[in-house]
């Protein structure tokens, strides 16, 4: 009996595999559970809008951690499964600061196993405590 179970979630899970990533899939715009916004372009640029920051990634880039909260804009591109932003500014208190940043974010499936489309972007810029999903908005 416990060798059927096996080869049934064996094959369950063999059953169950994403497709490939594909730009197309993550071209749009993408909100957070925490009021993030990231629009991704065909021509690999983007806009982020309110996107959470931990202390320790918020004094790395700025300096201070006087605020949690950034806009941007930069390029992006797939790699490995991952989207890796390339902030070129960075909006902050309504002030704009010319610097390149680079942050790399998670692209999953959806489902107890991660293995169902549609896809997820996970942000956990810095630290898991200030974890965040995305979903594509239609």
């Amino acid at each position: 009996m416990l060798l059927t179970i096996g080869g049934f979630l064996t094959m369950l899970f063999s059953c169950a595999k994403l497709p490939p990533l594909e730009r197309k899939d993550l071209v749009g715009e993408w909100k957070s559970d925490m009021n993030e916004v990231l629009i991704l372009y065909a021509d690999s640029t983007f806009v982020a809008k309110n996107i959470a920051m931990s202390t320790n990634t918020a004094k790395l880039v700025f300096g201070d951690a006087s605020e949690m909260r950034i806009g941007g804009k930069g390029t992006w591109r797939i790699y490995k499964n991952n989207i890796d932003l390339l902030f070129i500014c960075f909006v902050r208190k309504s002030e704009t600061i010319e610097k390149r940043q680079g942050l790399p974010l998670s692209v999953k499936g959806s489902g107890l196993f991660e293995n169902r489309l549609p896809w997820k972007i996970i942000s956990d810029i810095g630290d898991v405590d200030v974890s965040s999903t995305f979903k594509k908005v239609e």
